[in-house]
């Protein structure tokens, strides 16, 4: 009897608190001056190079980009639409530079990737 009321406390308690946490799934939630908004924010990296994009509109997009690598491969950021269809960041080039850069989308962005071409 004894440990079904220690179980049936427990259990109550981890719902409790589940309910009380915010879900976490890789984006991030902020609050802005238009009220709540849902950002996709993600670090993306290849051995081409490695950067980090966000959105909280889901068409602009912001971040920067770096080459890590004397390849001749410049690399960027990719965003993925929902439905298909992808648009590009700029390129960086060469090994040890970095940019920052905001870029419109053609499409609602699903993700964010990286991709490379020659420079």
């Amino acid at each position: 009897m004894k440990k079904r009321l220690v179980a049936t406390a427990l259990a109550s308690a981890a719902i409790a608190l589940a309910t009380a946490l915010p879900a976490s799934a890789g984006t991030t939630g902020t609050t802005g001056e238009e009220g709540s908004q849902n950002c996709i924010s993600r670090s993306v990296s290849r051995s081409e190079g490695h950067g980090w994009a966000q959105t909280c509109d889901g068409r602009n997009f912001n971040g920067w980009i770096q080459d890590d690598k004397a390849d001749g491969r410049c690399p960027y950021v990719i965003a993925y639409h929902h439905g298909g269809g992808e648009s590009h960041g700029p390129r960086v080039g060469p090994k040890g530079k970095r940019i920052d850069f905001n870029s419109y989308a053609g499409g609602n962005i699903s993700d964010f990737g990286i991709g490379y071409q020659t420079c």
